[in-house]
């Protein structure tokens, strides 16, 4: 009986004030969504600078960025009769150097024949490049890019020497995902998109569930999970009449990852220097240290800027919660006064002015759910830590919102409202 009465109370206290509750509504859901879409932002922040740390570990990396002027490149350098004589320079300075060691890795469109519905392994975002073929998720790799991580297999073994000289077949690892489909020893029909070849896939071994790759940018926002992937030899040795081979030398060098106990200023002089020397590239060298700081730096900013309008917008829908509350309170002090002489306690009249609250709140959280999921296109975790937090949060909220409507029914004797009568 005393839930229905609060019910009803709680309706009375709505209604009574329709525009002033749709409002109220209305920040509360946007709060929330600011509340979640911060917790969000901090925990995604949280877990991939973790796991840059534990894929890269203690290595000092460095990655270099282009900072040419592309026009000029393109239609100055790349058009002199040697240049491919100066960049074959450039790249046996990078692979042949004593003072650092590099490794390479790259996205690579992939396609393998469709002989199986493999939805699991399937890159949904990408188009079918090639009749009979499904598009998957592709990384090609050279010899120092598995020297440098040491990826645990579940079954099969890892990538030798020898299997970055050949292409027929052309053996590959793939991520946990492909055991529902293939098992090792398997040979899968491919086409390399970029090189516009046909090969042989074979499955030498499969990547342990749950392994970490951070491509060539090593950004915290591009660690991706392996199990999905599969990972092939970069395909090396074209004749310099191939018309892909001026394209593969520059983007080995776009693709390349430094590793050296060497400074970055040092680092950055060094392989500047010999660019300049063969009047090729104007680089920036960047560091994982500087680029996991960056990120760091932008995701500080972002969660700020949530988090103080989703302040402001608490603010102001307190002050709107406590002056509907106050102003309810005040125009039905008389029936209180009469609920009260009738038996009914000052902590009865509270708890409905606290089951008000909680509608509110409950209301605004599953409103909060569509409009994230309208906005963001995913609807909210309701098991996750992110969501818990946003409960615990509406709670202080709820107990916070309490205090002046507890107060003012606490220290006012209502009764006294019937004797002015």
């Amino acid at each position: 009986m005393r839930t229905l009465n609060n019910i009803k109370s709680s309706y009375l206290c709505l209604s009574n004030r329709i525009i002033a509750s749709i409002i109220i509504l209305i920040q509360l859901t946007l709060s929330f969504v600011f509340f979640y879409e911060g917790v969000h932002i901090g925990y995604e922040s949280y877990e991939k600078t973790k796991n840059m740390s534990k894929v890269l570990g203690d290595k000092s990396i460095y990655f270099l960025n282009e900072h040419s002027d592309l026009d000029y490149l393109n239609s100055v350098i790349f058009k002199q009769d040697d240049v491919i004589t100066r960049m074959e320079e450039f790249e046996n300075f990078l692979c042949d150097n004593d003072n650092f060691t590099i490794y390479r890795s790259n996205n690579e469109p992939l396609s393998i024949v469709n002989s199986k519905n493999i939805q699991l392994i399937k890159d949904q975002q990408s188009p079918n490049f090639k009749d009979g073929y499904d598009s998957v998720y592709g990384i090609d790799i050279d010899e120092n890019f598995l020297k440098n991580f040491n990826y645990k297999l579940s079954e099969g073994s890892i990538l030798d020497t020898d299997d970055f000289e050949t292409t027929d077949p052309l053996n590959v690892l793939v991520g946990s995902d492909f055991k529902s489909y293939y098992k090792a020893g398997d040979t899968i029909d491919g086409y390399i998109v970029n090189l516009d070849k046909n090969v042989k896939l074979k499955i030498k071994g499969f990547i342990e569930k749950g392994e970490l790759y951070v491509d060539q940018r090593f950004n915290a926002s591009n660690i991706e999970t392996m199990d999905n992937k599969i990972i092939f030899p970069r395909i090396k040795n074209l004749s310099k009449e191939n018309e892909f081979y001026r394209y593969s030398l520059y983007t080995n060098y776009l693709e390349t990852n430094v590793v050296s106990d060497l400074s970055h200023q040092k680092i950055s002089e060094l392989i500047n220097n010999k660019s300049r020397e063969l009047n090729l590239y104007d680089i920036e060298v960047l560091s994982k240290e500087g680029e996991m700081s960056y990120y760091k730096d932008i995701t500080s900013r972002q969660l700020s800027l949530i988090f103080i309008i989703g302040a402001l917008i608490i603010l102001f829908t307190a002050i709107n919660i406590i002056t509907s509350l106050t102003d309810y309170i005040m125009k039905q002090r008389k029936e209180f006064a009469v609920n009260l002489m009738c038996g009914a306690t000052k902590s009865d009249l509270i708890q409905g002015i606290y089951f008000t609250i909680i509608m509110l709140i409950v209301i605004s959280l599953f409103l909060s759910n569509i409009f994230y999921k309208f906005i963001f296109k995913v609807s909210m975790d309701i098991f996750s830590f992110k969501f818990l937090s946003l409960i615990i949060f509406s709670v202080i909220l709820s107990i916070v919102l309490l205090i002046i409507p507890y107060f003012n029914i606490r220290n006012n004797s209502l009764i006294e409202v019937l004797k002015d009568e």
